[in-house]
């Protein structure tokens, strides 16, 4: 079975580079000359023949004396290695000797075979070209470029004197500068004569990504991209090496806040049981980061969590993580896990390079069950004597709901409560905690218990001063609770219900209570009706009293007025204002409807009242048609009437009748407003308007109009034939024939 990975990751890695500047001596060529083609090209094609040369150039029309030029080419040629032959070159200078060589005395050399058949022959010149020749230690190959970027290497972690132990073979070098002329700026027929290299610069190339460092539990292995790679590693690389190189890269080791570096435990990887996962040093902020409900900090390494998450000073986290692991840095805690990191430089075997490589790591574990309640335990006894606040709140509710236990509200929230003597200030600081742990089903069955308690011993506190505050104290918790709002106000003014009830009602009013709220548990109605029905002063002040003291003032004005005493024996005055009667009944009803939806807390007394509303009716309706009636007398016709008694609306009829009557008499009898209807009648009958009939029966329409006035009195009975017969009389009276005839008689 495949070692368990503990971490993979890719770097790089350097690889020494040797640049040599050499300097490269060779022969120059040129192009092959008209005299030097012709003869190469004889020489060539005719290479057994026995003629002599001169003969052949006489042959072509070249003249004797132009001879000696093709002879000293000859010579040329044979020292540049061109041309081969058993006679010294001195000899085809001398014209004497040139006549007697034949074509076949001369041959081309390999060397002459191949720059002919390429155009071009040696000048004879050397020239020295100066070329960087690229030599890889690690592949042993040479090239007159680098293909990667590169960098001193004493830039590098491997330093100038690592290339004292490698072995460096550069004897390949002739071989690689004879096969790549071109390459280094010659041109393919010339040819290398020797060369020289100055001593090399230290070079070095890395490759992103280049090496893969592999962690198990047995040690670490590093792997490169190429079996070349690989081996120059393994045979010249040291793990101290390695290690040096990994912490000479800021993302290999551990610093705080302002980048200095931070000393970690050094610990053998046979130590790492337990771990969840490993990462490099730059991860910690990045694992910091994650999401969770606390997060815990030496505040070593400058790490922090995220803004979400609760948080502890440095000793408490200090004190927590110690008990974690003594090398714990931070630590991440949700309500079912609990990570903690350690900063360590881990020493592993190295079997591939036969030593011990360290390298920095972030070591991940995970609390198990027993450990994470412990932590939470503890947990709690940082926060059990800290005074409670939102962050707080969080943060014990936190712990509850992991723990699964309830009790710690209790044993928190008691504790908290204990530090204050008034019981209001506990009500505050008991809302203050149900924000913040209202949430849990355990919390509000704990809450209801100890908030009825604290509502029960406030209220024992209340007074006729303290009400508005108390109710100001109270009602958040009221409402928390889902006290009915009548229930409440019962508790809450039980205290001083022994009090005067007038004081009582305003002390609640004033604190804010609703009228209908206070009636439930001080019916002051009652009181206020009895006093309006026996006459006598409402003193309290409030605003319900106000609307009762209103109602009691109009009432006897009113009865005042009609000469009223008592609603059940009484006798009327006829001579009451009529325009006061109708303000001050206007003003009684608008103050009776005010009080009207009080009328269950003194219903027998309400219907007392609406007695004396039932004498008033009456009368307020009659005078209603009668001023009605007055204010266009004129308008009343016969057809008026008519509508009136064919809807049986005979009380109308009535009023209407003896208004007009009245008006219709004032004006032929030239009567003021003072004489009574009574006087009027008689004086129409002495001045022949009516007879002593129509007189006895007008009278009577009086009588029956004042009846109306006085529903006491038992009524004068009439019918409908009655009233027409008024009506026949009124509208004779004030028909114009006898209005034009009093008008003769009066003119004469």
């Amino acid at each position: 079975m495949d070692e368990k990975v503990l971490k993979q990751l890719k770097t790089t890695c350097p690889f020494p580079l040797l640049i040599y500047k050499t300097s490269v001596k060779y022969n120059e060529v040129r192009k092959a000359s008209g005299i030097a083609y012709i003869l190469l090209d004889l020489i060539q094609k005719e290479s057994d023949s026995s003629d002599k040369i001169s003969d052949v150039l006489l042959k072509f029309g070249i003249p004797a004396n132009l001879h000696y030029i093709f002879g000293q080419e000859i010579a040329n040629l044979m020292s540049t290695d061109i041309l081969s032959s058993h006679f010294d070159p001195s000899y085809f200078a001398t014209p004497t000797y040139f006549k007697q060589i034949t074509i076949g005395d001369v041959e081309l050399t390999p060397k002459g075979k191949k720059m002919f058949q390429d155009g071009a022959i040696p000048t004879g010149a050397e020239k020295v070209k100066v070329k960087d020749i690229y030599y890889s230690p690690v592949t042993r190959k040479f090239d007159v470029e680098s293909k990667v970027p590169y960098m001193s290497l004493g830039s590098s972690f491997l330093g100038d004197d690592f290339m004292d132990h490698v072995d460096v073979d550069i004897s390949g070098m002739e071989d690689y500068i004879n096969a790549n002329g071109t390459k280094i700026g010659l041109k393919a027929e010339e040819r290398v004569v020797s060369f020289e290299c100055e001593e090399p610069q230290k070079m070095h190339t890395r490759k992103e990504e280049g090496m893969t460092i592999i962690i198990r539990p047995s040690g670490a292995e590093f792997k490169f991209d190429t079996t070349d790679e690989n081996a120059f590693f393994n045979k010249y690389y040291t793990s101290k090496l390695m290690t040096e190189g990994l912490l000479a890269k800021n993302k290999y080791k551990f610093v705080d806040e302002k980048k200095d570096i931070v000393e970690v435990p050094t610990v053998s990887i046979n130590e790492l049981t337990n771990i969840t996962n490993v990462y490099i040093p730059d991860d910690a902020q990045k694992q910091a980061s994650r999401p969770c409900k606390f997060f815990f900090s030496k505040n070593r390494l400058g790490v922090k969590g995220v803004e979400t998450s609760m948080k502890l000073d440095v000793e408490d986290s200090t004190a927590l993580l110690n008990d974690l692991n003594s090398n714990a840095e931070f630590a991440l805690l949700d309500k079912s896990s609990l990570k903690y990191y350690s900063p360590l430089n881990v020493a592993m075997p190295c079997e591939q390079l036969g030593d011990t490589f360290e390298m920095q790591l972030l070591v991940e574990r995970t609390a198990d069950e027993d450990v994470l309640k412990q932590i939470l335990l503890k947990l709690y006894d940082i926060y059990h004597d800290e005074t409670f606040n939102a962050e707080i709140g969080k943060a014990i509710l936190f712990i509850v709901e992991s723990l699964k236990d309830s009790n710690y509200f209790e044993k928190y929230s008691a504790n908290q409560l204990s530090k204050y003597n008034s019981v209001d200030e506990q009500i505050d600081l008991l809302l203050k905690m149900n924000s913040s742990f209202k949430t849990s089903a355990d919390w509000n069955e704990y809450f209801k218990a100890v908030g009825t308690d604290l509502v029960t011993n406030s209220i024992k506190e209340i007074r006729l001063d303290n009400m508005i505050y108390k109710n100001t104290v109270l009602t958040p918790l009221k409402n928390e609770l889902k006290i009915g709002t009548q229930d409440y106000v019962k508790i809450f003014a039980e205290p001083v219900l022994s009090e005067d009830q007038d004081l009582v009602y305003q002390a609640l009013e004033t604190a804010g209570f609703e009228t209908n709220q206070i009636l439930g548990v001080v019916n002051v109605v009652e009181t206020y009706m009895d006093k309006i029905l026996n006459d006598e002063s409402i003193s309290a002040d409030t605003s319900l009293a106000d609307k009762f003291r209103t109602v009691s003032i109009n009432l006897w004005n009113l009865n005042d007025m009609l000469g009223i005493e008592s609603y059940s024996e009484y006798t009327l005055k006829e001579d009451f204002n009529v325009d006061e009667f109708f303000n001050t009944y206007s003003t009684l009803k608008t103050a009776i409807k005010s009080i009207e939806k009080h009328s269950k807390f003194a219903q027998d007394k309400y219907n007392n009242l609406n007695k004396y509303l039932e004498i008033y009716e009456p009368i307020h309706e009659l005078l209603a048609i009668e001023r009605e009636a007055s204010s266009h007398p004129d308008k009343i016709t016969k057809k008026y009437i008519d509508d009136y008694i064919s809807k049986g609306r005979f009380k109308n009829a009535i009023c209407e009748l003896s208004v007009k009557l009245q008006y219709d008499l004032r004006e032929l009898l030239k009567a003021d407003d003072k004489t009574e209807a009574f006087e009027l009648i008689n004086m129409a009958e002495q001045e022949k308007l009516i007879d002593s009939k129509q007189c006895s029966s007008l009278h009577k329409l009086r009588k029956i109009r004042n009846g109306f006035q006085h529903p006491e009195k038992e009524q004068i009975q009439y019918t409908k034939a009655d009233i027409e017969e008024w009506r026949d009389i009124v509208f004779e009276i004030g028909g114009s024939k006898w209005v034009n005839k009093y008008k003769l008689i009066t003119s004469t």
